[in-house]
């Protein structure tokens, strides 16, 4: 929560770090070795690097700020030590930094070669919440746990440490709407998108009504974009007592085809954020809540559809909300014979050999584009931000000639991930080394992360609740239910 001592705690290290002379920070910097091109240089804003450091520190590849402090403390000691030296001058040497520009709208615009693409270094919301307008003390509570959420949501992303803006097309003829549907047609062609769009313009439009359909291949950004608009919707309704307040919720956990959608969003409020089912019935009934809806796709095969037309029905019923946003994979998708009564929909496109180019060449990382420009599978394979952002955060980790020889893509998938996945482990036992207790290996943290993921899989969830497992579930990690 904002006013919490960790908020506090985390606020205050932030302002140590933007009131450094730039040496000093320099020096933090240099000493923590966070992967090239994702801190501004010493021209940018000292505010600006220390923000990008700080949230680098805290992100899943970085040092955690428990080291950052622990840096930040040895560099003091020496510049109190020896007043008269720079603390860089030692340590900095020769180095080429990435050209920044400016920061616009919490994003600084990095560029390379004369070409420009976007890293947003803020999570997206303010580092203080401002005051609520709103007067029931009930509603102040969700919206507190609501804006905790997509902050923590945003910084643990991947895309907060490395982030290309989306290209998005929107695509009309993924959605059906009752006042047209008769002039529907199967090749309704795309209207594209500009590159600088938000997905809250979209939400917005007139046209649209806020009753909005994401959709994409995996590991396109379809969560991310989500969040994107969950920050823009919580800010609304922090500051604006009448606009609904969102609430984020997986379609993967409606697990029972009768149950209603109603009834399915009363026990997820009931479980996520604690609020009662009188309480819930209330907002409900009053289009208090905006729903955000992701995994549709997530569900089984043969419970996709039912819940498309459970949705439908109480849009239809009057019950459902004034405003509505689903995000789907795009194959499951155009299989239903259903479609979402939406208003509209937006598909996240692949990137473009230009956008892979001018953002793997800002990062230093011409080598791996020279690669994928050889290799047209490879070049398709990391075509999504997911697997382009883990390729880059897992690059040191990369064997290109042993990737290059892989000739099945799943392949190829899995070496990517398991590069990354020892990326972060040995990043963070590193940052763990010092303390006493004892800490599990690596092989153990491997083995609890695929238990936990095999779980999640067999019950088509995505989010794991200590609160809805029993210990008969935690004695089946002791059996070797991999070969199942």
């Amino acid at each position: 929560m904002p006013d919490s001592a960790d908020y506090r705690q985390r606020l205050a290290l932030i302002n140590r770090l933007s009131s450094l002379p730039a040496t000093q920070l320099d020096a933090v910097i240099l000493a923590l070795k966070p992967v090239q091109g994702l801190i501004p240089p010493a021209t940018a804003k000292p505010g600006n690097r220390a923000s990008a450091l700080f949230e680098w520190a805290e992100s899943p590849i970085g040092c955690g700020l428990e080291k950052l402090e622990h840096v930040l403390a040895e560099v003091l000691a020496i510049t109190k030590a020896n007043p008269g030296q720079s603390t860089s001058d030692e340590t900095v040497g020769n180095r080429q930094d990435v050209r920044i520009g400016g920061s616009v709208h919490n994003s600084a615009v990095v560029s390379g070669d004369g070409n420009q693409v976007e890293i947003h270094h803020h999570y997206g919301l303010p580092d203080t919440k401002p005051e609520p307008t709103r007067k029931d003390s009930n509603e102040k509570i969700l919206i507190d746990a609501v804006w905790t959420e997509v902050a923590d949501r945003l910084r643990q992303s991947l895309h907060n440490a490395i982030l290309i803006r989306l290209d998005m097309a929107e695509q009309r003829n993924h959605v059906s709407r009752p006042w047209d549907s008769q002039l529907r047609t199967a090749d309704q062609a795309p209207q594209p998108l500009a590159s600088d769009t938000h997905i809250v313009e979209v939400f917005d439009r007139r046209d649209v009504g806020g009753k909005l359909l994401i959709l994409g291949n995996p590991g396109s950004g379809k969560t991310t974009t989500m969040l994107d608009l969950a920050v823009e919707l919580i800010k609304r309704a922090n500051t604006q007592s009448d606009h609904p307040i969102p609430v984020m919720f997986n379609l993967s956990s409606w697990q029972n085809e009768k149950q209603s959608i109603t009834d399915w969003l009363l026990s997820e409020l009931k479980l996520k954020y604690g609020v009662s089912q009188r309480l819930g019935q209330k907002w409900l009934a009053q289009k208090t809540l905006l729903p955000l809806l992701d995994g549709l796709d997530e569900l089984p095969p043969e419970r996709q559809e039912p819940v498309v037309e459970q949705i439908n029905e109480w849009l239809q019923s009057g019950e459902g909300p004034s405003r509505l946003l689903v995000c789907s994979r795009i194959e499951e998708y155009e299989l239903y014979a259903a479609k979402l009564l939406l208003n509209g929909a937006v598909r996240l496109e692949p990137l473009t050999d230009e956008q892979l180019r001018n953002y793997l060449n800002s990062m230093q990382m011409g080598e791996l584009w020279e690669t994928l420009q050889q290799d047209a599978e490879l070049l398709a394979l990391v075509r999504t931000p997911l697997l382009l952002s883990v390729s880059i955060l897992a690059n040191d980790g990369i064997d290109l000639e042993q990737l290059q020889q892989m000739q099945i893509t799943q392949e190829r998938t899995r070496y990517l991930l398991d590069a990354y996945l020892k990326r972060c482990l040995e990043s963070d036992l590193q940052n763990q080394e010092n303390i006493k207790s004892n800490q599990p290996t690596t092989e153990q943290i491997q083995y609890w992360l695929t238990w936990l993921a095999w779980q999640l899989k067999t019950q088509s969830k995505d989010e794991f609740l200590i609160e809805k497992y029993n210990h008969s579930c935690y004695r089946l990690a002791n059996k070797n239910f991999f070969t199942s």
